[in-house]
């Protein structure tokens, strides 16, 4: 195998040969995404990058000519690693250089083609990952939203030196060696990707040139360029600085963002409106009615509270399983949708809570079937009237027992149908979970396992509790 050798000057371009390039941020569509997620037979990614503009997107000046090469770019590409013979890069010096993002470009005047390739490589275990909009292409593939805006401007790393060769007269290659920092998430997904390429030869030839990064620019509109000379540093140290002004990117990420925050906290105020109005009605329906109708009102309608009672602490101890189970998943992941999510069930607990509380104030809310199961209006004097004396009123740790006894009886009398479902949400998480279908990350895609299945099973366990008021005497 020939390698690419960075250090050898023999292949050092002139200093006249330069690149200047620009991507304007575009709007990609979740549907126009091809690749191994959707077809066996393919084994990169591959993604239409479609231009506003006719403004060229790279220039390229070779040596003597008295103008650039202009291109425009036409696709992306993600690749696992294809030149893996740049002497002290990729032939196995840093085994973190793990892909290639290759942007075809079409000239646009000759039927000449350009590709840039821009190394990938992961984080070391443990880093802070920062994603760019790179990680932003791949992770469209894997969320609700069905496009993404980027801005590749933004994402490719500035160069140190590009390669430059030729694979006959119409294919011009260029490679990036200062590598893309990419997060684990697109890591997993250009891991399924292949090695080789039909769109160029990846040997490297006996003739290349290396452009140094200082004839390497971007040109960005809202950019001012002023070329200066400190003190103390050459000019092939610093060619320029580059001050901006304005962040089209930053811009479209923070609209983007707010108004994701604004449909989330709509829906998250009608939820709690609907709330309001159906989980007293359901809880009237489920419980206070059934018992009611199973236990009666005697005793003062003592039993009937004290029943009432250990719903509520079973009621809590659900909610509290399911957050913690979430929780637990959001912070092993760093998932901010998670922790959002239990957020939501917190306040959606509380509040619910509130509002059965004050419903039970109520004589019409605590009366069924003529039969009057409200509290007693008058205080205990035995009692101190503080909260904690309130939540523990007609708290009954024999109740409790015997509640969980009328639950297990349930599961043995319908032991072969509880296991039967049971069996069959594994079998289904499991094969979701083997096939990746939760996340392409396979560390991801196990928790999701692990938090779906335990949701299912904290789920089931609830609803044999419910069954076992609905159907089961004290």
């Amino acid at each position: 195998m020939s390698f690419f050798k960075l250090n050898d000057n023999t292949f050092v371009a002139s200093n006249q040969e330069k690149i200047l390039y620009d991507y304007p941020t575009i709007t990609i569509q979740k549907s126009e995404i091809n690749g191994p997620h959707l077809s066996t037979t393919q084994n990169y990614f591959s993604i239409p990058y479609i231009n506003q503009t006719s403004t060229p997107n790279f220039e390229y000046t070779p040596i003597n000519a008295t103008t650039p090469e202009t291109y425009l770019v036409k696709n992306i590409y993600f690749f696992r690693l294809l030149h893996n013979n740049i002497q002290d890069v990729t032939d196995g010096e840093d085994p973190n250089i793990i892909g290639e993002l290759v942007i075809e470009h079409r000239s646009n005047t000759t039927s000449k083609v350009l590709y840039t390739c821009h190394l990938l490589k992961q984080y070391n275990p443990g880093q802070t990952q920062l994603g760019t909009d790179i990680d932003t292409i791949i992770d469209l593939m894997d969320a609700d939203a069905i496009n993404a805006s980027i801005n590749l401007n933004s994402s490719i790393s500035k160069a140190i030196k590009y390669i430059v060769y030729e694979d006959g007269s119409n294919i011009l290659i260029m490679i990036n060696t200062n590598p893309i920092m990419i997060v684990d998430n697109t890591t997993a997904f250009v891991l399924k990707c292949g090695t080789k390429t039909n769109l160029f030869n990846i040997n490297a030839p006996i003739v290349y040139k290396i452009i140094d990064g200082i004839n390497i620019t971007i040109r960005k509109e809202e950019d001012i360029y002023i070329d200066c000379k400190p003190t103390g540093v050459s000019d092939e140290e610093v060619s320029t600085y580059n001050i901006p002004l304005l962040s089209e990117t930053s811009n479209q990420k923070q609209n983007l963002d707010f108004m994701k925050m604004t449909v989330n906290f709509v829906i998250f105020i009608v939820i709690l409106i609907v709330a309001s109005f159906g989980i007293p009605i359901l809880y009237k329906a489920v419980v206070i009615n059934k018992v009611i109708q199973l236990i009666g009102v005697g005793g003062g309608g003592e039993p009937g509270h004290i029943r009432i009672k250990t719903i509520d602490v079973y009621i809590f101890i659900f909610f509290a399983l399911l957050i913690l189970s979430i929780f637990g998943y959001g912070k092993e992941n760093g998932d901010y949708n998670s922790f959002m999510v239990c957020i939501f069930l917190s306040v959606f607990y509380i509040l619910s809570s509130v509002l059965i509380s004050v419903k039970k104030q109520d004589k019409n809310y605590m009366t069924f079937d003529e039969k009057d199961l409200s509290y007693p209006i008058e205080k205990d004097e035995k009692k101190d009237d503080n909260l904690i004396n309130s939540i523990t009123q007609y708290f009954s740790s024999g109740d409790i027992s015997q509640f969980f006894v009328n639950a297990f009886d349930l599961i043995w009398e319908n032991k072969s149908t509880i296991g039967g479902i049971e069996l069959i949400y594994f079998i289904i998480i499991l094969s979701l979970g083997l096939t990746n279908q939760f996340s392409p990350n396979k560390k991801i895609n196990q928790n999701l396992a692990i938090m779906f299945w335990l949701q299912g099973g904290i789920m089931l366990l609830f609803l044999i509790l419910i069954f076992a008021v609905v159907f089961k005497k004290k």
